[in-house]
């Protein structure tokens, strides 16, 4: 079961988007993600596309359908 509550925090305490991929990093195979020019930190690039894709924004618009 997912918590609401618990996903609604992280979401707002999360660095607000909107986010994009980064540069590829050709040594370690990992993508960075960026928001306001600040980097978040290093990922596959599947993980990067998702995490840019489930950002806050879109998690909050997601709970907020569940409540209605």
């Amino acid at each position: 079961m997912i918590d609401h509550d618990d996903l609604r925090k992280l979401s707002e305490a999360a660095t607000p988007g909107p986010w994009k991929r980064g540069k590829v990093n050709a040594v370690t195979k990992t993508v960075h993600i960026s928001a306001k020019g600040t980097t978040i930190g290093a990922a596959t690039p599947a993980d990067t596309a998702y995490i840019a894709a489930m950002s806050p924004a879109v998690t909050l618009a997601l709970l907020d359908a569940l409540k209605d």
